[in-house]
């Protein structure tokens, strides 16, 4: 799975602010932190702010994420990727056909 800097920085900034929720951060502060692009990181952050769905934040290689070490939502990921991948390999095109085939 291959995701884009701008994908896997949303996460990264939110699982630093449920880390502390009573203290404020700036996006200065958290990019300083996890050694990511300041810009990027704004940019990200202003479209969290217009409540955009969050995707997967996770590289097979461990990308330059500084939480990599530690990261308690890799595993969690994972976890969801396998068994997404379990689902459609048990499913068949006859399964999700439109409309329902017949049954024989």
């Amino acid at each position: 799975m291959h995701l884009t800097a701008f994908t896997d920085f949303g996460p990264r900034a939110l699982m630093r602010l449920a880390g502390e929720p009573d203290r404020s951060f700036t996006t200065d502060e958290i990019a300083t932190e996890f050694a990511i692009s300041r810009h990027h990181l704004t940019a990200v952050v202003r479209t969290l702010e217009r409540d955009q769905p969050l995707v997967e934040c996770f590289r097979a290689d461990g990308g330059a994420c500084v939480l990599t070490p530690t990261c308690r939502l890799k595993k969690r990921l994972a976890a969801a990727r396998d068994a997404f991948l379990r689902e459609l390999q048990a499913t068949t095109l006859a399964n999700c056909a439109w409309p329902a085939l017949p049954r024989r």
